[in-house]
């Protein structure tokens, strides 16, 4: 019997990928720098030495040390059909943080902030989220702009023509991975927490109501993003470009519409009961 999975859910990850997030990696999947990139990533084995690096810098999590994390990761395997479950390491991290990127051999990086306060379902959200990008291909999305970030590792004649599109890329892979925490847990406000968690204390955050679209966080919300003004809109590019995805006003204001108007039709069919 499933721990965390308690619905027994199964389902591709694609039928509720945001349009906008899938269009973007479907143009970064398609170039032919990231063909290229791919390529040298394989020739040069930068994989298996990413692998080597943590396993001897960072604490590997285990069923012996972490049973609970590592039932979570077999549970979302199975709930998005991912066939390898990742390896998952501890990095100490002042930020809040839970990351997925590999090609053949997926990992997972937990950053210690984030196991000091947040709930067990919530984890188990922020995890299963991450593992749905699996097969989306994210991980391997997430691999190849690492590489490309440091310096010297990819050529520049192949990383410079993907920096678009990573940052178009990050302007909506996080409403998925959203989405994807929300079918996990089955719970608007928890997955909100979850969301949040690091950016608003966690006792505060248990005691807002996300789902009330008259709430004071919703109010700000929209009042953010219906500011079309040529600075908030520089802003948003800038936060993409640095790779710290979308503000979270426009992350909610997407989950509450996805919540209210496509996951009940999209679940339904995949749960044994509700």
């Amino acid at each position: 019997m499933n721990q965390y999975n308690i619905h027994n859910i199964k389902i591709n990850p694609a039928d509720f990928q945001h349009p906008m997030d899938k269009n973007a990696t479907r143009l970064i999947q398609s170039s032919a720098a990231f063909r290229k990139c791919l390529e040298f990533i394989s020739k040069q084995s930068l994989e298996k030495q990413m692998q080597c690096i943590y396993r001897s810098s960072l604490a590997q999590l285990t069923p012996k040390t972490a049973p609970g994390i590592c039932r979570m990761a077999e549970e979302a395997c199975e709930m998005f059909g991912a066939e390898t479950v990742p390896e998952l390491f501890l990095q100490r991290s002042y930020t809040t943080a839970v990351t997925m990127m590999g090609i053949e051999k997926p990992l997972i990086l937990l950053s210690t902030e984030l196991l000091k306060d947040i709930k067990e379902e919530m984890l188990w959200g922020l995890i299963a989220a991450e593992i749905s990008g699996i097969r989306n291909g994210f991980g391997e999305i997430r691999f190849a702009e690492w590489l490309c970030d440091s310096a010297g590792i990819i050529p520049a004649v192949i990383s410079r023509p993907l920096s678009k599109l990573f940052k178009e890329w990050h302007k909506y892979l996080q409403f998925s991975h959203d989405r994807a925490a929300l079918i996990a847990i089955g719970d608007f406000n928890k997955t909100m927490c979850a969301v949040l968690a690091g950016e608003i204390p966690m006792e505060i955050l248990m005691r807002m109501d996300f789902s009330d679209p008259n709430c004071s966080y919703m109010k700000q919300s929209r009042e953010f993003l219906e500011n079309k003004g040529h600075w908030t809109e520089t802003l948003r590019d800038i936060k993409a470009f640095s790779n710290e995805g979308v503000f979270y006003a426009a992350r909610y204001v997407n989950l509450y519409q996805f919540m209210k108007n496509e996951y009940w039709d999209i679940t339904e069919d995949f749960m044994e009961e509700i």
